[in-house]
């Protein structure tokens, strides 16, 4: 049991390694758009399914509440709220699930964190295209076995991709991209 500790911490510690350089340049840009954005009054909204969801929430918790210093509460809005919970339970193949709160909230300057599983899902599509139709920046968190889109990141577009066999270590991956991309935005804001 403890070589199975040992292996699991090691190739945690592996994966960890391997991505900074991979990832450095699109957590770097995540921070300056969302910081951008709330510089502009504007907020962040973020949203994902499945335990992509439990993430989404941690990162707009985060985002409200700070992460390791005291500072005002940021504007942070995951989509998955009661209303979209309810949609689900109505429809629970509706494609506008995070579209339509995109439609009612997002403004033009706003920054949209999409977090996505190991599977592609049409309602985040659907969110996508609707930010990008409100001049919104859209942020793409991703475990997907391949990339969601095929050009280069755009001015309004960015994928930060993470290629991991692993859903656990995908997940871990990403946790500590959403903790420095909230590191950065604090830094950014309110210096050290």
């Amino acid at each position: 049991m403890l070589d199975r500790i040992s292996k699991s911490f090691s190739q945690t510690s592996k994966c960890l390694e391997n991505a900074v350089d991979d990832l450095s340049a699109a957590i770097l840009t995540t921070a300056e758009w969302m910081t951008d954005s709330l510089l502009n009054d504007q907020k962040v909204m973020s949203c994902g399914v499945g335990g992509a969801n439990s993430l989404s929430q941690y990162f707009c918790h985060t985002m409200l509440n700070s992460l390791e210093r005291e500072r005002p509460a940021l504007p942070a809005i995951n989509l998955c709220s009661e209303s979209a919970l309810s949609t689900i339970t109505e429809n629970p193949n509706s494609s506008e699930l995070f579209s339509n709160q995109v439609q009612a909230l997002g403004q033009t300057g706003d920054t949209l964190l999409i977090i996505a599983n190991t599977e592609q899902n049409v309602s985040l599509h659907h969110a996508i295209q609707t930010a990008e139709q409100r001049q919104i920046k859209v942020v793409l968190l991703n475990c997907n076995r391949e990339r969601w889109w095929d050009q280069a990141p755009t001015s309004n577009r960015i994928e930060i991709y993470t290629p991991i066999a692993s859903p656990a270590l995908a997940q871990q991956l990403h946790l500590l991209a959403v903790q420095t991309i909230c590191e950065l935005v604090e830094f950014k804001l309110f210096g050290e």
